[in-house]
């Protein structure tokens, strides 16, 4: 039986799925915003700058936890969501891999935190590791549960989830700015958020989540660690792409400097959620019509997407730049943030570039190739870890902008020719 065809968008379902996870969005734009915003004003720079390097440690830890079980539960979900045994067997098997797996990277950061507060030259880098190995733990856990309500095309449950986790982290931040908490002790918000995540999602899924047979949870690991390793790569590499420049300006300059990137960068970032909250609805009917081998249905939804969504997103990030310096003004008080507006339009420039293509851009993952999905984000890493350690030294702020811009536009090209020689000729 074929898919319905295409409007602007695939149909009522994936309205739906969009509208949540625009709400999702916003909420999460709007969080992520206000946290860095509450830390820049009642914090020096510098705490900004350990937070952000912290942040991406995490994310990336995180991302090596989940052994790329959230990737396979939400291919094999989509494909079997109809099924109810199948469908537990798949959960229960993935959770048991990301329990361990997350222990694991957990103990490996606590052992490493000392070495990493030396590699980036500041002691407060281990401090604040302490206080987010919780939040690293379950961050896996909480990921492959979402990746769940996604494969089951539960949009507006897991948008709501999504939000969750930022609503905590924001009022974790707001409770410890008001009680004077010092600026190192910050990440323990990611602990708090994610501790009252699982609990609300572990209550949703509880009837999906079924302990049968030991043979079929056995085979369903397999097929788990299969899928899941070749894969794990593109979304590690997909997490330190973007905090590839963050990072790398820690090794050249101060974390004042750091800090002061790091709120435009999570500016742009929060524009480009947009096309997140697009890829997310994409992904299971991508799965499905490559699962049926329907090449001219695939094609005509990614071509009308990119029709409609370049130029939405080339209105949203001109308007951006007009008011940056009002929006700058409103967000900080202090002088050593309002001189980065060419920082701010280097970097939404290779978002603009890039936006008819994010939201495809798990086409190869969702076509079965997660080695080949992991190709593609591991060139585009490079190319962007290449150019932040060549332009940093020369231009500072700006060559890190200029590096990170270069590696969005080089996306493009090596998605179109991976998806070319992988999954149908002229797909994307």
């Amino acid at each position: 039986m074929k898919l319905k065809q295409f409007n602007i968008f695939p149909d009522t379902i994936f309205k739906s799925g969009v509208f949540w996870n625009l709400f999702s969005f916003f909420v999460m734009g709007v969080s992520g915003l206000l946290l860095n915003v509450l830390i820049a004003r009642y914090y020096e720079p510098w705490v900004l700058g350990v937070f952000n390097n912290v942040f991406a440690i995490f994310i990336i830890s995180a991302q090596l936890g989940s052994l790329g079980m959230h990737q396979s539960v939400l291919r094999h979900v989509s494909v079997y969501s109809g099924d109810r045994d199948q469908s537990s067997q798949i959960i229960a098997s993935a959770l048991l891999l990301t329990f361990a797996s997350s222990l694991c990277v957990t103990f490996f950061i606590y052992v490493l935190k000392t070495p990493l507060s030396h590699l980036f030259n500041d002691f407060r880098i281990k401090i604040a590791l302490d206080w987010l190995l919780i939040g690293l733990f379950l961050f896996p856990i909480n990921k492959v549960l979402l990746s769940v309500l996604n494969g089951f095309r539960k949009m507006r449950a897991y948008a709501i989830g999504q939000s969750l986790r930022y609503v905590f982290i924001l009022a974790a931040l707001v409770f410890n700015v008001e009680s004077q908490q010092p600026g190192e002790h910050l990440s323990v918000v990611f602990s708090v958020s994610e501790t009252f995540l699982i609990i609300i999602l572990l209550i949703v899924l509880r009837k999906h989540i079924a302990f049968r047979k030991v043979s079929e949870l056995t085979r369903w690991m397999s097929k788990h660690l299969a899928f899941g390793i070749r894969g794990m790569g593109s979304g590690v590499l997909n997490e330190l792409n973007t905090r590839v420049d963050v990072l790398s300006l820690s090794l050249f300059m101060s974390m004042e400097s750091v800090g002061i990137y790091s709120l435009v960068a999570i500016m742009v970032e929060g524009m480009s959620q947009v096309l997140m909250v697009f890829r997310v609805n994409y992904d299971p009917l991508i799965a499905k019509f490559i699962h049926s081998q329907q090449w001219d249905e695939l094609s005509k939804m990614i071509r009308k997407g990119r029709y409609y969504i370049m130029p939405v997103m080339l209105l949203i990030c001109g308007i951006a730049v007009l008011f940056y310096p009002i929006i700058i003004r409103l967000l900080s008080t202090s002088d050593k943030f309002h001189q980065s507006q060419l920082i701010f339009i280097i970097l939404i420039t290779g978002v603009v570039f890039s936006s008819g293509f994010i939201p495809f851009s798990g086409i190869l993952q969702q076509g079965g190739y997660p080695g080949t999905q992991t190709i593609l984000v591991l060139s585009v890493v490079l190319i962007n870890l290449t150019g932040n350690l060549l332009l940093i030294p020369l231009w500072g702020l700006i060559g890190a902008a200029l590096a990170t811009a270069a590696s969005q536009v080089a996306f493009i090209y090596i998605l179109k020719y991976l998806a070319h020689r992988k999954i149908h000729k002229g797909i994307i």
